[in-house]
């Protein structure tokens, strides 16, 4: 979701959510800086937690973890202390949207979705017909690098300016240097121009910093 904070009502003290829990479109991002005071007890929908902990004047990284049914967990870290301290359901993974209407990054955006429609498992895939196998982030900028090298490697420009822009991104663990990848299969790369390459890298990086989506965290490209 971009920015903000969403308050959800009749809890004392309130609490500072995403528009719902478990919607995986929004990646349940809770805003930036947004306060929960020690001992709260949030109900939304069917889940129920209690907190112990405070995210205001935060200093540091906040490895708190507190469970919040079988399958998801709260994470409060400040560890993007770029936008300050924020909590996350990462087991519902976040989601980054790419609009192929842009006129920056557009035709980057085109490329994914193209890739995505070809990859037999449709990796990365959220849109109107399904959600497909989420991709992971990686946080190691050496195998990232790996990754980029493993996607572009032969790659000669046929446009002015043109730039290799892979997909699955070079700072995912499905990248093109993962075992067993095979291109066409599991990776593969569109011709842009640097700037939209560039443009759709602020985009991607943008999604990890406001999502706090941190090394392992899953996450789906949407292409509108």
């Amino acid at each position: 979701m971009n920015g903000g904070c969403h308050e959800i009502t009749g809890l004392t003290p309130s609490l500072i959510l995403a528009p719902s829990l478990g919607v995986s479109e929004d990646a349940a991002y809770w805003g930036v800086r947004c306060p929960v005071a020690t001992g709260a007890v949030v109900n939304a929908g069917q889940e129920s937690v209690s907190y112990g902990l405070v995210l205001d004047n935060v200093v540091g990284p906040l490895p708190e973890t507190v469970a919040v049914s079988s399958n998801q967990q709260v994470r409060c870290d400040n560890v993007r202390g770029n936008i300050g301290a924020g909590c996350v359901l990462p087991k519902t993974g976040g989601v980054i949207e790419f609009d192929r209407s842009n006129a920056n990054n557009g035709p980057a955006a085109v490329g994914y979705l193209n890739w995505q429609v070809a990859f037999p498992d449709h990796r990365g895939y959220n849109g109107p017909y399904g959600v497909y196998t989420p991709l992971t982030y990686l946080g190691d900028s050496t195998r990232q690098n790996q990754n980029r090298t493993a996607a572009c490697r032969g790659f000669v420009a046929t446009i002015p300016n043109g730039s290799c822009d892979e997909y699955p991104f070079a700072s995912t663990y499905e990248g093109a240097a993962a075992p067993g990848s095979s291109y066409g299969v599991t990776y593969g790369r569109t011709e842009v121009t640097s700037s939209v390459n560039s443009s759709a890298g602020g985009v991607l990086g943008g999604g990890y910093t406001s999502q706090h989506i941190l090394d392992g965290d899953k996450f789906w490209a949407k292409i509108l």
